[in-house]
């Protein structure tokens, strides 16, 4: 028991530690590693110790400080021994402050350990940078040709950003801690560096001594033999010795920066400049070309080409391997088949045109030209573009010249007057169309297109003095607008013409339905246009009902009475029919007596004061008359008169038969009920005392409308 007790007692223990334990992390309240001397003011930070999560219990750490860096001599912190964490608390801060001297040493290390109790510990290492920035050279002044860079190495801290001046005499390398200096000028060369606010800077001075020389060409200059070139030398400084390399018989000396060139083949020329220990020199490749010649000849060669004809352009053959850089342009590059920078080409006739091709190899540029006279595709005819009057006739006229014209065929044909193969025939203009004329025009086929038109239709508006769709019964008033320069019109509304010269009109009690209104005009160019408007005249809504008595269903045989209500009682054309046959009835009620039992479909139709159509439908049921057979079958055969005010009667009603008699009778035969209530029926009383309870004999006499009286008899029990 005492051996279960302690393993108890550890467990639980072991569990605590266990839910207590807590990891903590180390960091520079700057989120950085690393602190700068030169920063001045700006070297302060702080240590911060971090838990996991909030301190569960008073949680403590052991502390230790080592590295390279002396505490005291290098930096100053106000860290204890142990860090307490009281229960809530999860970060603590400690300050670290680094001392800038004036020594030259290598960067030094604080390394900041934090131990738990359970065991959890952290290391945190902070590098103490000595320097930002300085150039790693013993040499403060350097003397460069301005055409030799030099580079210097540095020592940069991380995170530094690094800035020259001039920006244009220093350059970055592929090595950050690298970077190449271009004596350009002489001038002091300032490195700045930053890291955060803080600056350093050193400085160097080029002296930069100029030494330069530059030809007037590129790198590479074409000529095309026999022509030459005049190769100039600029040079700095201007008292610079110069010579010039091959000087042989392609080379004629002007002077000392200048020599005239002519090689029979590519070569390649030098220029050097020395001035003390500088040196400079520039190179130029003289490459020599020449073309072939490059007449044009066509095939086949005529006089003039029809429209669409291919012609073949031919030259002297340039070989590739001889002439690689040769480069032949078409201008203009119209009817091209092949492509417009091919040396022999394929052209399609299209226009008269001179073709010049500029042929290029390099330097050399030859021109050289073909005239293509092309016959015009069109005939001489007009008016091209005419418009008339519709059904006006234009007549089309020929103007010949020079060429010799044959063959003359119109299409399409409809629309001409004369004949399709004549030169200038006549067009009767309906509308807009296009005529094309076809005919040999010295040989080519030639073709030219006639459009007629009619002139524009103009626009005529009939307005009403009430907006449509208008309410039948109403006075409208009609007003014709018509476009400016109207020379004549007339126009009627439903055929009825409207006087002369009257632009408006008035219609009284309209009828309903879509009325026509005709307008003709003749318009400024003397074009006459016909015009039709639609006005829509509607009826207005209408109360009209069918009403009928009685209500329900009713019996066959049985009188029916139904009358139209909500309209006006004027009406005419009145027609009343039932399940589509016409009945003799023109009132505005109906009686009628069905035979037959069924639905029956009663319609009524009328046309009112406004010309408007009235109709409404009524259906009615009509049912057969009860057997007495069937109804003793309804007929309850038990009541119990005890006033719960649940079957307190005997007596029968289904709202529809006529009940004209019930009597009851007691087994032996006495009337114990004569009908004497017949809307409640028999109460169970006899002179006013209460029937024994018992089985009585009952006679219902009943009528199905207008039939013959029916009767039923039966027995019921009255229940006490």
């Amino acid at each position: 028991m005492r051996e279960k007790l302690l393993f108890t007692t550890v467990f639980v223990w072991l569990s605590c530690q266990f839910v207590f334990a807590q990891k903590i992390s180390i960091g520079l309240a700057s989120g950085k590693d690393a602190i700068n001397e030169k920063c001045g003011l700006l070297n302060n930070d702080q240590l911060v110790f971090t838990l996991d999560s909030a301190a569960k219990q008073n949680t403590r750490f052991v502390t230790n400080l080592g590295g390279t860096a002396i505490r005291g001599t290098d930096y100053a912190t106000n860290l204890t021994d142990t860090v307490l964490f009281t229960t809530g608390q999860q970060s603590r801060s400690f300050d670290l402050t680094v001392f800038g001297d004036a020594f030259a040493e290598s960067e030094e290390t604080v390394v900041v350990i934090a131990t738990g109790q359970d065991g959890f510990a952290d290391t945190f290492l902070i590098t103490i940078q000595d320097r930002i920035a300085r150039i790693l050279t013993s040499q403060d002044t350097f003397r460069q040709c301005s055409n030799e860079p030099f580079k210097l190495n540095l020592y940069r801290a991380a995170g530094s950003v690094i800035n020259w001046f001039p920006a244009d005499m220093a350059a970055p390398t592929d090595d950050p801690n690298v970077f190449t200096i271009l004596p350009v000028r002489t001038s002091p060369v300032i490195l700045t560096a930053t890291i955060d606010q803080c600056v350093e800077r050193d400085t160097i001075q080029v002296i930069s001594q100029p030494i330069g020389v530059t030809l007037n060409t590129k790198d590479t200059l074409f000529l095309c033999f026999p022509d030459s070139f005049r190769l100039v030398a600029t040079l700095t400084p201007p008292n610079a010795q110069i010579s010039w390399s091959p000087l042989d018989s392609t080379t004629r000396v002007i002077n000392a920066s200048s020599i005239q060139v002519k090689p029979p083949k590519s070569a390649r020329y030098f220029v050097n400049a020395v001035s003390g220990v500088c040196k400079a020199a520039d190179t130029v490749y003289v490459s020599m070309d020449s073309l072939r010649d490059t007449k044009i000849i066509h095939f086949p060669v005529k006089d003039k080409y029809c429209p669409g004809d291919s012609i073949f352009f031919f030259s002297q053959r340039h070989p590739k391997d001889l002439f690689p850089a040769l480069k032949p342009m078409w201008d203009p590059s119209n009817g091209f088949q092949t492509p417009s920078d091919t040396f022999n080409a394929v052209v399609s006739a299209d226009k008269t045109t001179t073709y010049l091709r500029t042929t290029r190899n390099n330097a050399c540029v030859h021109r050289d030209s073909v005239y293509i006279k092309v016959v015009e595709p069109t005939i001489p005819v007009g008016p091209v573009d005419t418009t008339v009057c519709p059904g006006e006739t234009v007549q089309i006229n020929f103007n010949k010249d020079s060429s010799v014209y044959e063959d003359f065929k119109w299409s399409p044909q409809d629309g001409l007057i004369s004949c399709e193969k004549c030169d200038n025939p006549k067009i009767l203009v309906l509308g807009q169309q296009q005529y094309m004329v076809e005919a040999k025009k010295d040989g080519c086929d030639a073709t030219a297109m006639i459009s007629t038109s009619v002139f524009q239709k103009p626009q005529v508006g009939v307005f009403t003095n009430i907006p449509q769709p208008i309410p039948a019964g109403s006075n409208v008033q009609f007003l014709l607008q018509l476009p400016t320069g109207t020379k004549a019109f007339k126009w009627s509304v439903d055929r009825n013409a409207v006087p002369s010269g009257n632009l408006t009109t008035t219609v009284n009690n309209i009828g309903p339905g879509v009325h026509e209104v005709d307008v003709e005009i003749t318009d400024a160019n003397g074009c006459t246009w016909s015009y039709q408007f639609l006005v829509e005249v509607l009826c207005p809504p209408n109360a009209l009902a069918l009403q009928r008595s009685p209500q329900g269903n009713i019996y066959e045989r049985s009188t029916l009475q139904i009358s139209a209500t909500g309209i006006n009682s004027n009406v005419t054309n009145v027609r009343w029919s039932v399940n589509g046959s016409n009945l003799n009835e023109n009132g505005l009620t109906l009686t009628h007596t069905p035979s037959t039992a069924g639905n029956y479909i009663y319609r009524f139709e009328a046309i009112d004061l406004n010309g408007c159509p009235l109709a409404a439908s009524i259906t009615v049921q009509v049912i057969p008359c009860i057997s007495p057979e069937e109804l003793k079958k309804k007929i309850p055969n038990a009541f119990s008169p005890n006033n719960d005010e649940k079957n307190d009667y005997f007596n029968y009603s289904d709202g529809t038969l006529t009940i004209t008699k019930l009597l009851v009778f007691s087994r032996w035969g006495q009337l114990v009920y004569n009908n004497t209530d017949p809307e409640n029926g028999w109460d169970g009383r006899v002179n006013g005392n209460e029937a024994a309870s018992d089985v009585y004999i009952y006679r219902l006499t009943y009528i199905c409308g207008d039939a013959a009286p029916q009767e039923v008899s039966g027995t019921v029990t009255l229940l006490r």
